[in-house]
């Protein structure tokens, strides 16, 4: 039996959170984003107000959050395309003060290895994929994750409020992790859930590590592959509040007893509002 790619798990456990926290009556009206880049994954409210709703990024476990294309043209690493796209422009910027194409075009330790290599997939000055070397996407893979896969990967620590202010850019205030819980991001609150709560909702960027991370990067669904720079976290602590709980890393269904547990109480009694004054 195939597995399900982790992408299609991602879109399945944002309709069960989504499901529950409406039966809770604090899920917004909007159904979950999918595969929108640009918008929160789900929206939150109190319950007794319709209309000021905020988002949160859902993630079943530590991993990637967000990406954007690197593409081999003519000798050269460059970006791939990011205008006209809040996120992959915020993306660009980043990887710009990082020197992330020096690192892979000229010079610098983590990009040594890229340097040194010819990919197996290559693209045009107008964008197409093209192979070098290779007679199928699955002959030039193979040959790409020996060359760029593994130790041969870039790694750029960040300051983990990188990945909050990336969040916020598409309005997105608040993220829960299935198997982690639930965090602020740049302890931005717009609900101000923690002003109600004596254990406080705890700020993601005290919480985790993050990094950048350059690699090939295989699509589960069609069995193509691109290279990318993508955000990624990891070593995240634990939130004493979790408001879609997943059954395990793989099981995207809710843990009823998890959402419904004495820890979570105090969380969800906050979302009855009245929204307090300033």
């Amino acid at each position: 039996m195939a597995k399900t790619p982790r992408a299609q798990k991602g879109f399945v456990y944002e309709k069960n959170a989504w499901n529950a926290l409406k039966k809770m009556g604090i899920a917004g009206a909007k159904r979950p984003a999918g595969g929108s880049p640009n918008r929160p994954d789900i929206e939150i409210k109190y319950k007794i107000a319709r209309s000021q709703t905020h988002g949160v990024e859902l993630k079943l476990s530590p991993s990637a959050a967000g990406s954007i294309v690197m593409q081999y043209i003519e000798g050269k690493w460059v970006f791939g395309t990011y205008k006209g796209s809040a996120e992959k422009e915020f993306l660009f910027n980043l990887g710009d003060r990082k020197q992330i194409l020096k690192l892979m075009n000229t010079s610098g330790v983590a990009g040594a290895n890229w340097r040194e290599s010819i990919p197996h997939l290559q693209y045009t000055p107008q964008g197409k994929k093209t192979l070098f070397a290779a007679k199928s996407l699955l002959a030039a893979y193979k040959k790409d994750i020996i060359k760029f896969g593994g130790q041969n990967e870039i790694h750029i620590p960040i300051q983990p409020h990188v990945i909050s202010d990336y969040y916020n850019h598409k309005n997105t205030h608040y993220m829960n992790i299935g198997t982690h819980g639930f965090f602020l991001l740049n302890n931005s609150d717009p609900l101000k859930l923690n002003s109600k709560l004596k254990t406080k909702i705890p700020n993601f960027n005290n919480s985790a590590m993050a990094i950048i991370r350059v690699r090939a990067q295989k699509k589960q669904a069609t069995g193509d592959y691109q290279f990318s720079m993508e955000l990624e976290f990891k070593a995240v602590k634990f939130s004493p509040y979790n408001i879609a709980p997943t059954r395990s890393k793989t099981d995207v269904r809710i843990d009823k007893e998890k959402l419904n547990s004495k820890n979570n109480k105090p969380l969800f009694d906050a979302f009855n509002g009245p929204f307090p004054k300033k």
